[in-house]
């Protein structure tokens, strides 16, 4: 009911959204009010014809801002004689789904992308061995397990063993860094492919059982030091065998 009223206050302070840009005020406007914490998901904001009163618009820029709404994410409409636009419950994998999809629309580097990846990872590393329960233990360990049945199934491992880092992260309990992770997972499973062979998945599978190690310790400057040192290493190993003569089958 709160998000109900608090709605009804909006309506009384909605602009009159006029001329070419009334769509864009409309979305301007619902937008701030959700940022400024006016608007709670669930809220209802009304049918097509009472949002044309409330804006004192036709009903095109009403759908056209509607649309641009419901593309950002931020209303879902429903149809129907008690049909209308309401704002939306949040869903993180509709934003790791987008920005993994805008990360490589804008051609990020993969030197971009190791960095940022280090940067979530070895946070989410420290804060996992902080927060990690046994089930967390054991879910990561069942993950190691089952990737080292793959090691001869190159694409499938480097699924499996980039599940294992979500997973890594996704027990730090931040829902910020999971959506980031599962963004870059997305960008660049495509980078880890080619260099995944049985020699380097069964080093890579020793020193993430270490790192699980440390986890279960809840060593957190351990954790994020090995998560970081491993990076580094793939990092360097990607460069590298890009590379005419410099493959190695040693990481």
């Amino acid at each position: 009911m709160a998000a109900t009223s608090a709605t009804e206050k909006l309506k009384m302070q909605w602009m009159p959204a006029r001329a070419e840009s009334a769509s864009s005020l409309i979305v301007k406007q619902v937008r701030d009010a959700l940022f400024e914490g006016s608007l709670k998901p669930g809220a209802f904001l009304g049918s097509e014809k009472d949002l044309c009163e409330q804006f004192q618009v036709s009903r095109l820029p009403v759908r056209e801002a509607l649309g641009r709404l419901e593309a950002m994410g931020i209303v879902e409409i429903k149809a129907g004689l008690h049909g209308g636009a309401r704002i939306a419950q949040g869903n993180l994998d509709k934003y790791a789904e987008a920005l993994a999809i805008q990360l490589k629309l804008v051609g990020v580097k993969e030197e971009e992308m190791f960095d940022a990846q280090m940067a979530v990872e070895s946070l989410g590393a420290e804060l996992a061995a902080q927060k990690a329960s046994p089930e967390d233990i054991h879910h990561l360990i069942a993950i190691l397990d089952e990737a080292e049945t793959l090691q001869d199934n190159q694409a499938e491992f480097t699924k499996k063993l980039l599940s294992f880092h979500l997973a890594l992260v996704e027990t730090s309990r931040n829902r910020v860094l999971v959506a980031q992770m599962q963004a870059f997972i997305d960008v660049q499973y495509t980078t880890y492919l080619p260099w995944t062979t049985p020699t380097i998945s069964r080093q890579v599978l020793k020193r993430h059982r270490a790192l699980v190690g440390k986890i279960q310790q809840g060593d957190a400057d351990g954790a994020r030091e090995m998560i970081v040192n491993h990076l580094k290493r793939v990092r360097k190993r990607v460069w590298d065998q890009s590379k005419p003569g410099t493959v190695s089958e040693t990481e």
